[in-house]
């Protein structure tokens, strides 16, 4: 989906719009990926992204703590700092 693709390349901006218009912020993939997911993944910190303003911003519209890697609210918590 679209919002998925924002979420890959940490586009913030594209991903407020479209959660404005309605994008499910716990949607998947066809692999089963949520957007935070892939915000846990170690690829995005690998590509020195920074990631936790758009945590901040999954979870300020209500995305689930819990990742498909089995995180918890804590770890994505701390991904948001």
């Amino acid at each position: 989906s679209v919002f998925m693709l924002a979420s890959v390349y940490n586009n913030s901006t594209l991903m407020t719009l479209l959660l404005q218009l309605g994008a499910n912020v716990d949607g998947r993939s066809s692999s089963g990926a949520t957007a935070i997911g892939l915000m846990s993944c170690d690829y995005a910190f690998q590509c020195g992204d920074d990631v936790g303003s758009t945590v901040r911003l999954l979870l300020s519209w209500g995305a689930s703590f819990f990742t498909d890697r089995g995180g918890s609210r804590e770890e994505c918590s701390n991904m948001a700092r």
